[in-house]
């Protein structure tokens, strides 16, 4: 009976890893000129090297008022980013959350501060579905949507041929799956899954 069990449970975690891998990989990335809603904030989520300039090229494009950099470097400054200044007052840099939990515990503090109903999250594809969970469980009352960055596993040609590309899904989908059941019921009832800008 235990095996059995154990065997249930297997298959159902495979399942569910082929179902993210899908559903990651086939999410492809919108151009942000092509983007027609309207967000107060853009909250990047640092760790992916696309991730900041996917936000800049976003706060450019009118997609939301201000830019909200979280888990940036201490050393980090605004003359890292390339925008020769223009939009410096609008872009926000939070250099104390440590994991995905702080990013949306910080950027919450921070939207309630400018009283901020809705927000644009920007994070590599397969960090977007545990993201977003943190993010809702912080703030069910915003409206979020979220915006997947391109990763290495859509920049590798067969991408299924590479070792670092399977270690990458699979630590992801265990850090996914240990976060579910913390966030998982209020981000169903409020959006029955993660969506995505609506889009020309």
């Amino acid at each position: 009976m235990l095996l059995r069990y154990a065997f249930y449970c297997f298959t159902l975690l495979v399942i569910g890893f082929v179902i993210y891998t899908a559903h990651i990989i086939g999410n492809a990335m919108i151009q942000p000129g092509n983007i027609e809603a309207k967000y107060n904030a853009i909250v990047v989520l640092t760790g992916g090297s696309n991730r900041i300039p996917q936000g800049i090229e976003l706060l450019k494009a009118g997609v939301g008022q201000k830019l909200f950099i979280t888990s940036v470097h201490e050393n980090y400054k605004k003359s890292s980013v390339t925008t020769n200044g223009k939009y410096h007052e609008d872009i926000i840099l939070d250099t104390n959350a440590i994991d995905t939990y702080g990013n949306a515990v910080n950027a919450q503090k921070w939207m309630v501060e400018n009283n901020y109903r809705s927000a644009l999250v920007v994070t590599s594809n397969y960090h977007l579905p545990r993201a977003m969970i943190h993010f809702y469980r912080v703030m069910p009352a915003v409206e979020f949507d979220g915006y997947p960055v391109d990763s290495i596993l859509n920049n590798t040609e067969k991408w299924w041929l590479s070792y670092q590309n399977w270690r990458l899904l699979i630590r992801s989908y265990i850090k996914f799956v240990v976060t579910v059941p913390l966030g998982i019921v209020p981000f169903i009832e409020k959006t029955g899954g993660i969506s995505l800008p609506s889009h020309s």
